[in-house]
């Protein structure tokens, strides 16, 4: 084996460790933000780099159907090629797949300056762009200085891969990388398995998928190698490549699927810590905690892509990743959760919508009743605060309340 060659098998394996690496973390929920103020400046009250994040959560339904949805997908792909040329969908999708990059671009240059920027960084200056017509809103665009930076930085890999797709192979494998980059991140970021048992029904599924396109057919290997799209992950196997053939290959698949996994595994450590605190902890405390789950899972990701390589150089055939990477990562969580005791527990955990909050303990409504203030009252429908405030939401069909004004907080009388 070559040293060109090895070293071409680490970037790759260093490119898409660190891709999981960071999108675990950008996956993580943040501390609960206290309720904003409704005054018209609460724009303005904003961090620079605030970018609220819309998770989808996939839940065991789904992930069962997506080795469906995605051979329907990888077979489009496929005809398109055949049919169409290589030329006219490779000019089309760069063109779709480029205005989709200058977004996803833009969001991970967002999370990267969140991360180095502390929260007492300078206030930079905003703006407010208005366009208007008569009396109506036409444009309403709010922005920082912060956005000023970014969004043209963002706009340069979307150019360059389009402009230079088919001529300088370097530059145009280096605007491929950047942009699979910036997909896998704010794959790993916004798409969230609900469960380990999600998880795993995903991976074994494309487990069997992977296999299928792979040794079963040549459409999975024709479109990796004829699509000029930034759906891969390219390393150069010498310093004067002077065609795309000359790279080695890894499908986004191969690093956004087990890396769902992965990132799942780094929110249930994060869960566990939480839930062991007596005190709300610090932002930076909520990224610093003991993560058995997640280190053992992205070892063996590790660990089997090295695997999927040693075995594609020496059978000099594409190996299908999956083929490696699910086994090892489901093995992952299985060895560690067994060894801890835990496995049942954490096969039936179940994540939430991604907004759990650390909350203390809440008594049950029996022993909240006799801990009540003393001289305050029992109240149907409502509540009663840790100063003994009540608070009532007013049942018109309870006996208890029917003609009655609801009793406000400072002791004032409401007619509803």
């Amino acid at each position: 084996m070559s040293t060109g060659i090895i070293s071409a098998y680490a970037g790759l394996l260093t490119l898409a460790t660190v891709i999981i690496y960071c999108g675990s973390y950008g996956s993580l929920r943040p501390p609960s933000k206290p309720k904003k103020s409704t005054t018209s400046d609460v724009d303005d009250e904003e961090s620079d780099l605030e970018d609220e994040i819309h998770s989808e959560v996939i839940d065991s339904s789904m992930a069962l159907a997506y080795p469906i949805i995605g051979s329907v997908m990888l077979l489009a792909l496929y005809l398109a090629l055949k049919y169409i040329g290589p030329e006219i969908f490779n000019l089309f999708l760069s063109a779709v797949f480029g205005l989709a990059g200058i977004g996803s671009t833009y969001g991970t240059l967002t999370a990267l300056a969140k991360t180095l920027v502390s929260d007492s960084h300078p206030r930079t200056p905003r703006y407010n762009l208005l366009l208007k017509k008569g009396n109506a809103d036409l444009v309403s665009w709010k922005f920082s200085a912060t956005t000023l930076v970014l969004l043209p930085a963002s706009l340069l890999p979307a150019f360059a891969y389009y402009k230079l797709r088919g001529k300088d192979p370097r530059l145009a494998a280096l605007s491929i990388v950047v942009l699979s980059i910036s997909f896998a991140f704010n794959a790993l970021k916004q798409l969230k398995l609900d469960s380990f048992r999600t998880g795993t029904y995903l991976l074994s599924g494309l487990f069997f998928y992977d296999i299928w396109w792979v040794f079963g057919t040549d459409v999975m290997v024709s479109v990796a190698t004829k699509a000029d799209l930034p759906i891969k992950l390219l390393w150069p196997k010498s310093l004067h490549v002077t065609s795309m053939k000359e790279f080695v290959v890894l499908g986004l698949g191969d690093v956004v699927i087990p890396g769902l996994f992965i990132a799942l595994a780094l929110r249930y450590d994060q869960e566990r810590f939480l839930k062991s605190t007596s005190t709300p902890p610090t932002k930076r405390e909520r990224t610093r905690f003991p993560a058995p789950y997640f280190k053992a899972s992205i070892i063996s990701y590790v660990l089997g892509l090295v695997l999927t390589m040693a075995v594609m150089h020496f059978t000099k055939h594409a190996q299908p990743a999956l083929l490696y990477l699910s086994p090892a990562c489901v093995l992952s969580f299985v060895l560690v959760a067994s060894a801890r005791g835990e496995l049942i527990q954490s096969w039936k955990w179940q994540e939430d919508d991604g907004s759990t909050k650390h909350q203390p303990d809440v008594k049950p409504a029996h022993e909240q009743h006799n801990n009540t203030p003393t001289g305050s009252k029992v109240l149907h429908n409502g509540s009663i605060g840790p100063d003994g405030s009540k608070t009532i939401k007013a049942n018109k069909s309870d006996p208890l309340l029917r003609g009655m004004d609801a009793e406000s907080s400072d002791g004032t009388s409401r007619a509803d």
